[in-house]
């Protein structure tokens, strides 16, 4: 079975063809390319060092900056949000704190979903902080687009304190944001939001699920 890998985050699909959407980061077939499984080779040492040795000891080898940036851990988190009445969600991987004071946090959408045309206009959104148990609501939220299917249709949730979005009830937590039209950076394929935290609680507790745990137990 052929591989492809997600040139925006990572993501590795299994099958014939690219999908049509990401289910991380919501890009399209055209950014994936396909993993070619080969030999593996004896990877570069690091320089010896020499006991004693101090300073400089030498170049650390490079030219493998893909596999290196797939060691930065992220998170894994349901983002919502609203435009004329109408919820959508999707999963994201880009959520991190910025400042303590005022707390304010960074959340980067695909410039393509429908999540990020419903943040803009309404400048609200909601993160609910996926665990271990949310696999499910990882495929709901985000192996489908906005654009064709209602996410919400028959969907059980809670709505938030103070933006009145809609929360995962199984989700280990939740945070209620605010856009700041000044810090909205558009990055080329997403646009990185930096977001005032104005309220947010605990729902069930627990550790967080990284996206490496769900890439290996996603089956």
């Amino acid at each position: 079975m052929k591989k492809w890998r997600c040139v925006v985050c990572g993501y590795i699909h299994e099958g014939p063809t690219p999908p049509d959407t990401c289910p991380i980061c919501g890009v399209g077939p055209e950014d994936f390319e396909e993993v070619v499984e080969e030999p593996k080779a004896a990877e570069p040492a690091a320089p010896a060092v020499p006991e004693g040795a101090t300073g400089n000891v030498g170049p650390v080898p490079g030219g493998n900056q893909k596999e290196a940036i797939f060691k930065i851990e992220y998170g894994l988190f349901v983002v919502t949000s609203e435009k004329d009445g109408r919820f959508n969600g999707q999963v994201c991987n880009t959520v991190f704190q910025i400042t303590s004071e005022p707390q304010r946090v960074a959340v980067a959408l695909n410039n393509n979903n429908l999540t990020n045309h419903f943040v803009k206009a309404s400048g609200r959104l909601t993160v609910s902080v996926l665990g271990k148990d949310n696999f499910d609501d990882i495929k709901r939220f985000g192996y489908q687009t906005g654009h064709k299917v209602d996410k919400f249709a028959g969907f059980t949730y809670g709505v938030s304190a103070t933006n009145g979005l809609p929360v995962l009830l199984n989700a280990v937590a939740y945070l209620d944001l605010q856009v700041d039209p000044a810090r909205m950076i558009d990055v080329g394929t997403h646009t990185l939001f930096i977001v005032y935290v104005v309220d947010g609680g605990i729902i069930k507790g627990g550790d967080p699920i990284t996206y490496s745990y769900y890439r290996a137990n996603r089956r």
